[in-house]
């Protein structure tokens, strides 16, 4: 039992930094990340878009953890991550989305 509270609280403390790594390149690419409540009438995720001029990532707030990463690292994973530098194991992330 312990063993197993361990391995969650292992898995979260990565997840937490993994995804503070993917608000930083956000960041450093131009893309506010915002968590916001999302309309219940559509799909519950998120999505990169334009508004006002500023690019933006919304992501909705309600998402667990690994979804949001999941939302980050599809969206993300869409730009052109060659002009900022990207640390190799965030990196391989990123590319398992374009991957699949």
């Amino acid at each position: 039992m312990m063993v197993a509270r361990l391995r969650t609280a292992d898995s979260s403390s990565r997840d937490a930094r993994l995804l503070g790594q993917l608000e930083g390149l956000a960041e450093r690419l131009g893309v506010r990340v915002s968590y916001e409540t999302i309309a219940e009438d559509g799909p519950r995720t998120g999505a990169l878009g334009t508004w006002r001029g500023e690019r933006l990532l919304l992501v909705d707030r309600r998402l667990p953890i690994s979804a949001r990463l999941g939302v980050l690292r599809r969206e993300l994973g869409r730009l052109d991550l060659e002009r900022v530098y990207i640390s190799p194991a965030l990196r391989e992330f990123l590319a398992r989305a374009i991957e699949g």
